[in-house]
């Protein structure tokens, strides 16, 4: 990023280079600009928080009912969940 912020290449032509898009190019550079070059480390992409994230008991029960060969149709009904796919 340092041809971008330094050197004067666009956010366009860096793209392109590197096969991806502007908008990522543009989070390049202000990571790299916020952090230096440790700012274009891998990380993780996982949320910060998981506000709907299911239960663990609700997660157990469908573990459950999946080693009996339970399908989702199946599970719905047993534990009371919707069958609505997210």
């Amino acid at each position: 990023m340092r041809s971008v912020v330094e050197g004067g290449l666009t956010k366009a032509a860096a793209a392109l280079h590197f096969n991806v898009t502007a908008e990522t190019v543009a989070e390049w550079v202000k990571r790299f600009r916020d952090e230096g070059v440790d700012g274009l480390r891998d990380r993780s992409s996982r949320p910060h928080s998981l506000p709907s994230q299911t239960l663990p008991d609700r997660c157990t029960a469908v573990e459950a009912l999946r080693r009996q060969r339970y399908v989702g149709w199946q599970n719905a009904p047993e534990l009371g969940i919707s069958l609505e796919l997210r």
